[in-house]
């Protein structure tokens, strides 16, 4: 998620982040272990979770599968796939 492009849409994204992070699940862990374990401000929490809900989901577009929240990709499919190996 960068500044280019409508602040609106950023800000749509934020607020999709805010509520899934709501719920109980695997999105709600990772911005709590950005918070408490790597001590980021909530926002900078916020927004670099909203940025991997938006990967996640454009992923899913692209590819037409179904959500699997228990789904976890390897470092090797990650490099195929051009994203980072960490």
């Amino acid at each position: 998620m960068s500044r280019e492009g409508s602040a609106w849409g950023r800000r749509a994204i934020l607020d999709l982040a805010a509520a899934i992070c709501q719920q109980p699940g695997p999105w709600r862990e990772q911005l709590r272990a950005r918070t408490s374990t790597q001590h980021k401000p909530t926002k900078v929490a916020l927004a670099a979770t909203a940025n991997a809900i938006g990967r996640t989901l454009f992923a899913l577009m692209a590819t037409g599968a179904d959500y699997d929240p228990g789904y976890q990709t390897t470092p090797a499919e990650r490099r195929k796939a051009g994203g980072r190996a960490a």
